[in-house]
């Protein structure tokens, strides 16, 4: 057969295929040399493909026979036999071996290439080009993720890498140049791809096996390139055949050729039988392997591309990065049913280990410590505190139990209790407000001086309060569905008044905490925030990068910039930009998990966390 496009003869067509790799070698002559030329399927193109081997190899032999300009009846059908004939025959033929593909035996560092011939070898790393070898001597060099190499003539190389290597569409190219010269050669990229044993069969001079991918529960299949420069005779492949099964040399005498043929008909159908019943079994399991390695790969490829964004992101677009990792996180947990049994087992759980460690990469979590502060048994033996309040210079601990409060200066740590006994029963939230301290007993609000004295009571006129904040010189109390505010007269405190505008409705019905630096903030029990300037509301919205579990306590800052909402379940005060509601970070420590209340100090940059009858301090 000949090319009508280079005008050569191609004396033989053999290679070999299987579930991961297809492979094909054809053996030029043009007289005075031989050049053997490759065309390899890289892996990534064949695994998982919907048709396998069959329909990517098939596809790959069209456009090679096409660029050959060979007819259909000699062209595609020939190298179908040709394919077929050798899968059927992987013994030891031919005696030319062109390369060679080795794995580290420690399987660290990477796929081992080396060779002898005149083949050059060009290996592309991050744009860069470099040689590694050429010209007949026996060099190696190591492959890492994502390498291109190109192998071939110096023509092919040189046309390989004027096009660009990085945008090589096939993997291997044979023909001519513009100026004539015949050039052939392969392009392996190489990806993510585990790599096994070593692959080059010391025993069968001329076989070279391609890299192959490790799968979890089988024994992969070996893709395996031969090349001859001749056709093997009959009586060659009869004398290999006796001698892989043993029936030649001495101690066996043949009566006659008739019986001889015979006999040797009966071994061959024999063979070949169990060959096909091998084949059978075998390529049905493989089938099922290939199956759900296929359906795995469909899951994990777009998670770990995922991953790969969210870290090149994090710098440039961290809420972007952020929200790429919990979509993966989400899947993981979505899927998790279908791979947490089975051969992919472990490879799944892998993958959801390099998800959290994504995760903490990019989410901006920060693991702190917290250091105790102030045991409040100093003040009485055995309290425990169930709430905390900061204003100015002071710190408001109280507990209902208790029915005490307990206020500590922040500079030096003094304290007394202010208010107790009977004036506090039924206490459901208290805070400090202009020298004095509010407590809201859901009916009213009852007025404490600092010397403990009850010095006026606040009239909720029917409605049942359930929080309170002093901001000023003014009360504030959530109650019912309304937000009203008692305006202070410096020798008191007048009627309440409704502070939402009129027209302005907010279901309250939600709210777990309220913060005031001049505007009005409400928590709401989604983790959503309600934000409020002069009776009206603000558009606003926090943006978290994961769910809320139970968010219970909002603390503003107009100075720093910030919004912090503690998470007991979560066990961590998540912190926003104050303008845009954007996420920053995660502040993780247990003690957020034991906390009876937490608030912020502004003065000193720190929250002020109290776990039962002790006060710990975190600086932020």
């Amino acid at each position: 057969m000949r090319d009508k496009r280079l005008g050569i003869e191609w004396k033989q067509v053999v290679g070999g295929a299987s579930d991961e790799v297809w492979s094909q070698v054809r053996w030029e002559s043009d007289g005075e040399k031989g050049r053997a030329m490759l065309v390899v399927m890289s892996l990534e193109e064949v695994i998982n493909s919907e048709g396998g081997v069959k329909e990517k190899g098939r596809g790959l032999m069209e456009e090679v026979v096409e660029s050959f300009m060979l007819g259909e009846k000699e062209g595609w059908e020939w190298v179908v036999e040709q394919v077929d004939r050798l899968r059927s025959k992987m013994g030891d033929i031919g005696s030319v071996v062109v390369g060679q593909v080795l794995v580290d035996d420690e399987g660290k560092r990477g796929m081992y290439i080396g060779g002898w011939g005149g083949m050059k070898v060009v290996l592309v790393r991050g744009g860069e080009r470099m040689e590694v070898w050429g010209g007949g001597e026996a060099v190696s060099g190591w492959l890492l993720e994502e390498d291109e190499v190109v192998i071939g003539s110096e023509e092919f190389v040189n046309g390989i890498w004027s096009e660009g290597a990085s945008e090589v569409e096939m993997v291997a190219k044979m023909g001519e140049m513009e100026d004539g010269a015949k050039v052939a050669g392969l392009v392996v990229k190489v990806k993510k791809i585990k790599l096994t044993e070593e692959v080059v069969d010391n025993e069968q001079e001329g076989i070279i096996e391609l890299v192959e991918p490790e799968i979890s529960g089988i024994e992969p299949s070996k893709a395996q390139v031969m090349v001859v420069n001749e056709e093997p005779g009959w009586k060659r492949d009869l004398a290999r055949l006796k001698r892989k099964l043993g029936l030649g040399g001495r101690g066996i005498t043949l009566r006659s050729e008739e019986s001889g043929k015979r006999r040797w008909a009966m071994v061959l159908g024999s063979v070949f039988l169990v060959i096909f019943l091998v084949s059978v079994v075998v390529g049905a399991g493989r089938r099922s392997v290939m199956k759900e390695r296929e359906e795995f790969e469909g899951v994990s490829e777009p998670i770990e591309y995922a991953l790969e964004e969210a870290v090149r992101l994090k710098s440039v677009n961290a809420v972007r990065s952020r929200s790429l990792v919990i979509e993966a996180k989400e899947e993981i947990v979505s899927q998790g049913d279908r791979f947490v049994e089975g051969r992919l087992s472990e490879e799944w759980a892998e993958l959801a280990k390099r998800v959290d460690e994504v995760w903490w990469e990019v989410s901006g979590e920060v693991r702190i410590e917290g250091e105790m502060w102030l045991d409040a048994g100093v003040f009485k033996e055995g309290l425990k505190m169930e709430g905390v309040d900061v204003r100015d210079e002071w710190l408001y601990l109280w507990g209902e139990d208790e029915r005490v409060v307990v206020r500590v200066s922040l500079n030096d740590k003094s304290g007394e209790v202010v208010a107790g006994g009977e004036s506090l029963s039924g206490v459901v939230d208290i805070a400090g407000a202009d020298e004095e301290i509010l407590a809201l007993n859901g009916s009213g609000v009852i007025v404490v001086s600092e010397e403990g004295e009850e010095t006026a009571r606040l009239d909720m006129e029917g409605v049942e309060g359930r929080l309170v904040e002093g901001y000023g010189i003014n009360a504030y109390v959530v109650a019912g569905d309304d937000l009203f505010r008692f305006p202070g007269t410096g020798e008191g405190y007048g009627k309440r008044r409704r502070f939402l505008s009129p027209g302005v409705v907010v279901d309250m019905s939600g709210v777990m905490d309220m913060a005031i630096d001049g505007e009005v903030w409400l928590l709401v029990s989604n983790g959503e925030v309600v934000r409020l300037n002069q009776g009206l509301v603000v558009d606003y919205e926090l943006k978290p990068v994961e769910e809320w579990q139970k968010p219970e306590k909002i603390m503003v800052s107009e100075e720093r910039g910030r919004v912090w909402v503690w998470d007991r379940e979560m066990g961590a005060v998540v912190e926003f930009d104050r303008e845009s509601g954007d996420y920053l970070q995660k502040l993780v420590w247990e003690g957020f998990g034991r906390a009876g209340g937490v608030d912020f100090d502004e003065e000193r940059g720190r929250l002020m966390v109290v776990i039962e009858g002790e006060v710990w301090v975190v600086g932020i």
